[in-house]
């Protein structure tokens, strides 16, 4: 059974959401469905719908970045709604950067 799953709703705005486990060997998956639906509805608005997603590694969190970073360059409007997984993994990034290292 797959721990993984991503599909594009079309519609306006264009939807892709994922459930299961957003890690380094479901990235792929999630970055093919986000050039799939970039390409169906070139400079439209895109929603990428992670709240489904249970667990989320580096690579995850990585790639949730991604599809904010290739909205912003390829001039598209792309919302991101994260999961309270991606948040987990985000925040303790966030706290390892400003840690302290004696």
């Amino acid at each position: 059974m797959s721990r993984f799953g991503v599909w594009v709703h079309p519609g306006s705005p264009v939807r892709v959401e994922a459930w299961g486990e957003l890690c380094i060997s479901t990235v792929p998956d999630l970055q093919a469905c986000v050039f799939r639906a970039v390409e169906e509805r070139p400079g439209g608005p895109l929603v990428v719908d992670l709240r489904r997603v249970w667990f989320c590694d580096l690579a995850g969190l990585r790639a949730a970045w991604w599809v904010r970073d290739l909205g912003r360059s390829a001039g598209i409007e792309i919302e991101v709604r994260e999961s309270a997984a991606i948040r987990r993994v985000a925040w303790r990034v966030a706290q390892i950067r400003t840690a302290r290292i004696a």
